[in-house]
Formats: C-alpha cells, structure tokens, sequence
C-alpha cells in the first residue's frame, strides 16, 4: 500500500514538476515576470496533494527516524543575514530585466546595495535565465538563476528522464531538463563569471538560485569548480527550495568538489522532496532547514538526514512554504 500510495502521488505530483522544461523547444511560451510562481496553481497543487493522500490514507506528522542513524558532522556553517543577503540575490533573477540592478524589493536592500550587472542572459525556451554580477562593497561576485513562474502548471506529460553527466563522472546522472536548461547558456555564462574572477582575484563566487533555479545554480557551481580548480577556495553555494537534481552519484560529485554549499530547505516545502527517491534522485549536502519555531538548522553531509526535512512527509508538506524563504521578494 505504501508503493502503491508513493507511485501514486509521484505521477501526480511530479507532472507539475516536470513542466517547467518542455522536451522540445516551444517558441510560444511566456512568462509572466510579475509574480514568482503562479499563484492560482499553488492551491491546486496543494488540492490535489491532499486529495491524493486521502485516497490513499496517508496520514500527518512526521516519518519515524532510524535509530542507527546518526546526525551528519555539520559541514560549515554561515550566519542568517547571509543566508537572507543570497535569498535576496536569488529572487532578483525574477526581475532584473535589464542590465541596472533596479528590481523592486531584492535589489533595494541594503545587503545587495552597489551590485553591478556585468551580464545578463535569457533564454526562455530551455528555461534560463539569470545575471552575473559584482559587488566592490561585498567583495563577490554573484551568478543568479531565476526559477521558472510555470512550476506549479499541471500537464499531462510525464518526464522522469535523467541524463549522463557529467560523462566522466562514474554514474552521474542529472534531470534531463535541467541539464539541458545549464548547457543552453553555460559557455557566455562561465566566460563572464571568469572574466570578473580574474578581474577581482580577492573576491568570492557566489551561485544561487530559487526554485528551479537553484538546481541550475548547483550544477554551474560544480561544473565551474571542475573547470577551474584554483577558483574552489572562493566558491559558494546557496540555494533555496531546490528540488532532487540528480542521482546519488551526482549528488556526491557535487559535495565533494570542496566549495561550501548551503541548500536551504524553508520549513515544510513540498518542492525539495521532488523528484521522489524511489526514482532514484538524491539531494547533496548540506541542508540547511528553516523552521520558523526552532530556528536554522544545519544538517550535515547527509543530503537525505531524516532529522531535516527529509523526515517530513504526508499532508505535512505544502507549496505554501516554496514562497515562503526569508529573503525571498522581489
């Protein structure tokens, strides 16, 4: 009955998932840049969640922990304004729809005050877009990835793939769609990030990214970290709402390039808990949970810790919380 439940709910709920990258190129497709997600899709995805999970019996709370398992060694950790400082870069790939950095929330911080755009790409068809920037008073410079505002859509087609990559890496196999989004633009992407790292050798690289967004970004930080090694000391990572990437393989290739990497997991988000494991995806360390009654915490090398969110499951989770990341505005 569980299988049953689990499949059950993966084609479900993963035809929203799949969505945002089409399998062939669709000339037609906009995007209204106005909202971050698609706001009359929330609710019915939160509907048909909880309408699958009754038929099925599932119930509220959250999943028993294994005693055997133990809580991962904290990896790194970082302070909370950083982590609002990037959420707020993240959300302003929503809106930076030129080459100023104007947007209206995220970009009148004061934590992003004085970021330069140096590039900017967009890429609609295959789902990427984004800026590199720079900024003298932070000393870094920033990679931002905007999720796509059709998440939430709810199509007909179903599409688990995975694809080989990268190919030297034993197994490693990552989302069809999200590689192909990555591949779309990575070239004028890195080139630019490169251009500004030699320019300012003192400053950090930092990639984010929401929703779909940060899948992408995870995949530039480690493709970057291989192409130029000398540059890993000032890589970072930070992500927010990122779904399942890849496979295991994957997931540790990521962990293991050595840059710091906080993905940021906001209290019950339905959206890291897709794809399902049994589909063999698996999400990268470090996690980093946001619970609104306990505060942050850092959960360690396990990518799928069942103290973290991982352990949450069932009418527990919601979409709700997808928009819900402190820094997340624009």
């Amino acid at each position: 009955m569980l299988l049953k439940t689990t499949i059950h709910f993966a084609l479900s709920i993963f035809a929203a998932y799949t969505s945002a990258f089409p399998a062939e190129e669709e000339p037609g497709v906009t995007i209204d840049s106005n909202r971050l997600v698609n706001s009359t899709m929330v609710p019915q995805l939160d509907a048909l969640f909880h309408q699958i999970a009754a038929k099925y019996n599932a119930t509220e709370g959250t999943a028993s922990k294994n005693g055997a398992l133990l809580r991962a060694q904290i990896l790194s950790t970082t302070s909370s304004a950083n982590l609002v400082k990037y959420a707020n870069y993240a959300a302003a790939a929503y809106n930076v729809n030129s080459s100023l950095w104007t947007c209206a929330i995220a970009c009148q911080t004061t934590a992003t005050a004085g970021t330069v755009i140096y590039y900017r790409w967009e890429n609609v068809v295959k789902a990427s877009i984004g800026y590199v920037a720079y900024n003298d008073n932070n000393k870094e410079i920033v990679v931002g990835y905007r999720g796509s505002h059709s998440f939430f859509d709810l199509m007909t087609n179903l599409n688990f793939a995975k694809s080989r990559w990268p190919s030297n890496v034993s197994g490693s196999e990552v989302h069809t769609g999200f590689i192909k989004a990555y591949q779309a633009t990575a070239s004028a992407v890195n080139n630019a990030t490169l251009t500004l790292a030699n320019r300012y050798p003192a400053y950090n690289i930092v990639f984010t990214g929401h929703s779909l967004g940060s899948s992408l970004a995870a995949i530039n930080a480690a493709d970057f970290a291989t192409k130029y090694p000398a540059l890993i000391s000032r890589i970072h990572l930070y992500t927010y709402g990122q779904p399942r990437t890849g496979n295991r393989a994957f997931a540790s290739w990521v962990q293991d390039k050595g840059f710091s990497i906080y993905r940021v997991v906001f209290h019950r988000d339905l959206v890291p808990q897709l794809p399902f494991t049994i589909f063999d995806y698996w999400h990268h360390s470090q996690e980093v949970w946001y619970k609104p009654s306990d505060g942050i915490v850092f959960c360690g090398a396990n990518g799928e810790n069942p103290d973290c969110e991982y352990g949450v499951f069932g009418l527990s989770l919601t979409s709700n919380d997808h928009d819900g990341y402190p820094g997340i505005a624009h």
